[in-house]
């Protein structure tokens, strides 16, 4: 598959850190189907509006939004599947880049992740994005 009127393929790296918040009026990702009233969480989804940022600081620079849904797909441990699988917040996590949109149209590459800060409220995540694209 060729892309018209595409560059030659680059490599970028990207680095930031997903700001997600499940607790409290201000929630940025929230439970929008869940099939249980016990503590199992498998088959649960999720919707999210989590903010992007330049580093773990909450305060630092807003870079951007992910937005999106994620499930709960396992019967042993909380797992979404998102472009892999997240084994908890314990990470590091590595997935699979399997496409993209705009300036990431026929994108392919892969992500690396950790967990940075965990508190009541939500967590931190940093994102390592290294990503193969023509623009």
């Amino acid at each position: 598959m060729t892309c018209s009127g595409c560059a030659a393929k680059k490599t970028s790296h990207l680095r930031f850190y997903f700001h997600e918040t499940v607790r409290g009026p201000d929630a940025t990702s929230i439970v929008v189907a869940s099939l249980h009233k016990n503590s199992s969480t498998f088959g649960d989804v999720h919707v999210f509006d989590n903010a992007l940022r330049e580093t773990a600081d909450p305060s630092s620079k807003l870079i951007g939004r992910a937005q999106g849904l994620a499930t709960s797909s396992s019967l042993t441990d909380l797992t979404l599947s998102l472009f892999g699988r997240v084994e908890g917040v314990t990470g590091p996590d590595d997935r699979s880049i399997i496409g993209g949109s705009g300036l990431f149209r026929l994108a392919r590459g892969f992500v690396l992740s950790r967990t940075v800060n965990v508190s009541s409220t939500g967590y931190i995540v940093e994102f390592d994005v290294y990503v193969k694209h023509h623009y």
